[in-house]
């Protein structure tokens, strides 16, 4: 094999530094972005950040690239190896990455998909078998229920992929 997709490792929240800084000296990079929900000050937020914090790839040939200057490029931490073998990423893996992207180049997850007042069935963990409201998503991840026991009404997080849509045909 002649190209490799090599991992790197960047300094804390320096991913895109190290990418720039490597382009600027020639070398092919990728750095996967997605869209993040967070908030600020009780109002919601998105910001864009790297989808796997700390990490690049960069394309590199046995053969003509020059590894040396890659350790020492501002942003860089260190090349990821694993007994002194610097760690490959399958081609297949980075384009289906790239294949993601939405014309700003941020990755394209899929939503929940749940409406807010859905009824759901918590299929997974110590309450299976509930039902419980969509109430709304609260990340790529979870999700917020609202549940009614004992004659009250509790929120409730839980990952998304413990819910599922209940059909009431």
């Amino acid at each position: 094999m002649i190209n490799l997709g090599i991992l790197l490792y960047s300094k804390i929240k320096k991913e895109k530094i190290a990418q720039e800084n490597l382009e600027r000296q020639g070398y092919k990079t990728y750095l996967p972005l997605i869209n993040y929900k967070t908030r600020r000050c009780s109002k919601p937020v998105v910001t864009i950040e790297p989808l796997f914090p700390r990490y690049l790839f960069i394309h590199l040939s046995q053969i003509s690239d020059n590894w040396s200057p890659i350790r020492s490029t501002i942003g860089v931490s260190k090349i990821v190896s694993f007994d002194y073998i610097p760690a490959q990423v399958p081609d297949f893996f980075v384009s289906t990455l790239m294949k993601n992207e939405n014309e700003e180049g941020v990755q394209c997850l899929p939503v929940c998909g749940y409406q807010s007042g859905e009824v759901v069935q918590i299929i997974d963990g110590p309450i299976e078998g509930y039902r419980g409201i969509f109430m709304a998503e609260t990340s790529r991840e979870r999700v917020i229920i609202l549940l009614s026991m004992l004659n009250k009404q509790a929120k409730l997080t839980l990952p998304v992929n413990s819910i599922e849509r209940v059909n009431t045909h």
